[in-house]
C-alpha cells in the first residue's frame, strides 16, 4: 500500500525512523484519499542493515520481488511471513545470498511461476533426477536429459537441499545454509530460469550482478566509520576482526528455528 509520512524528513521527527527501508513493527495508519496517513508506529528490527550497502541490496531484491510482482492493498500472511523470514536472516548475518536465493525459490514457487523440482518436466517420472532446463522450467531425468539441449547438471547436494527445503511447513523455517558451490549453482539455475520465465523487471537483481563493487563499497564505508571514530576519540580508531572463515565441516544443509 501507498503511504505518507508527513514531516518524516524532519531532523527530530517521530516518524524518521520509522519509514526506514526494511523497517518492521506496528503501524497505525489512516485513510488518505488513494493512500493512507502514518499516523504512528511500535518498530523492530531493520536498524542493522541500513549501515551494510551489500545487505541492503539483497533486501532490495525482496521488496522488489513484492512491489512489482504482487497486487497492491492484497493481504496475504504467508507472504509476509516469508519476507519477514529473509529480513530477518538478513539482520541476523547469515550469508545474504543463500537467503535472497531461498526467499526467490520459495517465492517463485507460492506465486505459480514454478520452477518444478519434483518430477520430471518431460516424463513425469520422480526418480533418477539428474539435470535442469531453464527452457524447460524444471528438472529432467537421466533418460530425458539429451533430449534436452539446455540441461545442465545438478549437484547432488543442492537436490537435496531443494528438497528439504521445498518439504518445511510454512513459518517454520529457520536458518539456511549453503557452501559455496551449491550456492553458486542455484543462483545460475535461478537466474537462467528468471530470464525466460519471469516478465518483470527486476533491477536491483541486475544490480546485484556487480555485488563485487558492492562489496568493495561496503568495504571502504566501513573503513571511513573507522577514521570518523578514532578522530571523534583523538586516537586511532578501533580495527577490525576479519569474519571467521566457514568450517569445511559445514552442512550442506542446515535448518532450525
Amino acid at each position: 500500500i501507498g503511504v505518507i509520512a508527513y514531516g518524516a524528513r524532519k531532523l527530530r521527527s517521530r516518524a524518521k525512523s520509522a519509514v526506514q527501508p526494511f523497517q518492521s513493527g506496528t503501524y497505525i495508519l489512516r485513510p488518505s484519499g488513494s493512500l493512507y496517513r502514518f499516523v504512528q508506529a511500535e518498530t523492530v528490527g531493520a536498524a542493522a542493515l541500513w549501515g551494510d550497502v551489500e545487505r541492503m541490496a539483497q533486501a532490495s531484491v525482496v521488496a522488489e520481488w513484492i512491489v512489482k510482482g504482487e497486487e497492491e492493498g492484497r493481504p496475504d500472511e504467508a507472504l509476509y511471513r516469508l519476507v519477514r523470514w529473509a529480513l530477518d536472516r538478513l539482520l541476523a548475518g547469515d550469508e545474504a545470498e543463500t537467503v535472497v536465493r531461498t526467499f526467490e525459490l520459495l517465492y517463485l514457487r507460492k506465486a505459480g511461476f514454478g520452477p518444478e523440482w519434483g518430477r520430471c518436466v518431460r516424463c513425469g517420472q520422480a526418480a533418477a533426477l539428474t539435470d535442469f532446463s531453464p527452457a524447460e522450467g524444471g528438472v529432467v531425468c537421466r533418460a530425458c536429459r539429451n533430449a534436452v539441449p539446455d540441461a545442465r547438471p545438478v549437484p547432488p547436494p543442492l537436490f537435496a537441499f531443494v528438497g528439504r527445503l521445498l518439504a518445511v511447513p510454512p513459518g517454520r523455517l529457520g536458518r539456511v545454509t549453503l557452501r559455496p558451490p551449491q550456492r553458486q549453482a542455484l543462483s545460475r539455475l535461478l537466474d537462467a530460469f528468471i530470464e525466460r520465465h519471469v516478465a518483470l523487471d527486476l533491477r536491483s537483481r541486475r544490480l546485484m550482478a556487480g555485488r563485487e563493487d558492492l562489496a568493495a563499497a561496503a568495504a571502504a564505508l566501513r573503513e571511513r566509520r573507522l577514521k570518523r571514530r578514532g578522530a571523534g576519540f583523538g586516537g586511532e580508531g578501533p580495527t577490525a576482526e576479519a569474519p571467521a572463515e566457514a568450517s569445511p565441516a559445514d552442512s550442506d544443509f542446515a535448518m532450525g528455528r
